[in-house]
């Protein structure tokens, strides 16, 4: 009884897991740079607009995903494209930026 038990428990838990595929996981690197980027307390996003325009390469460790993204400043008058890495957690919800 206890192994029943035991092997509904354990297929309960592994049915609950997200699993990610490759471009999920780009997906959601992109969504939380952006949301680092434009969602900064007390930025105004008035003055200048980011917008992620891929996810150049990521490498994922064991807590976090080492990423490099392609992303757009516009300003006033001004459009220019650089290169940024980040740090992303493994559950997107903390960024702390490379470069």
């Amino acid at each position: 009884m206890k192994k029943i038990i035991l092997a509904y428990v354990l297929l309960l838990a592994l049915a609950c897991k997200r699993i990610l595929t490759h471009s999920d996981v780009e997906n959601e690197l992109k969504t939380a740079m952006s949301d680092f980027l434009n969602k900064r307390v007390n930025y105004d996003t008035t003055v200048a607009k980011f917008e992620v325009v891929r996810v150049s390469n990521f490498f994922e460790d064991k807590a976090f995903y080492d990423c490099e993204f392609l992303v757009r400043e516009k300003k006033a008058g001004v459009d220019t494209t650089g290169g940024m890495g980040a740090k992303i957690s493994k559950d997107f919800s903390k960024v702390l930026r490379t470069y």
